[in-house]
């Protein structure tokens, strides 16, 4: 939402940044980015936290239920056998090589290359018509 305010504040309390912060932060922000938000602790408003790629989007506080639940409808009536593969090899990526990313991507484009859900979506890419996927 607009209003929201975030903060990383541990080190303002004498505390180590907890959460694997010194791990992901970094790779979200750049190291030094990370390490200005992380040693001196400020907080930022939800448009810093968008620039920064924190947040994917900022929206009125009015509207943030009805676009939280479009875009969770969105997600819903997606292609579940590829999502689930998305999300899966973008969280194996974060401690890979990439070679290993390029094996994995090999592997699930020929799981999803052989489904069901494939066959409706270009059905439905050649009918002009929005695909019903059934993760099979």
């Amino acid at each position: 939402a607009e209003g929201a305010k975030f903060g990383l504040g541990f080190v303002r309390l004498g505390l180590y940044p907890a959460v694997g912060l010194t791990w992901w932060l970094p790779r979200l922000v750049g190291r030094y980015r990370a390490f200005e938000l992380l040693a001196i602790g400020e907080t930022f408003t939800a448009e810093q936290a968008r620039q920064l790629g924190l947040v994917s989007a900022v929206h009125p506080g009015e509207t943030l239920l009805e676009r939280a639940l479009a875009l969770a409808g969105r997600l819903a009536a997606g292609p579940p056998l590829a999502i689930e593969r998305i999300k899966t090899a973008m969280r194996a990526g974060e401690s890979s090589a990439l070679e290993a990313a390029l094996t994995l991507d090999i592997e699930y484009q020929a799981a999803c290359a052989s489904s069901e859900d494939l066959r409706e979506g270009l059905a439905a890419f050649v009918e002009r018509r929005e695909p019903v996927f059934r993760g099979r």
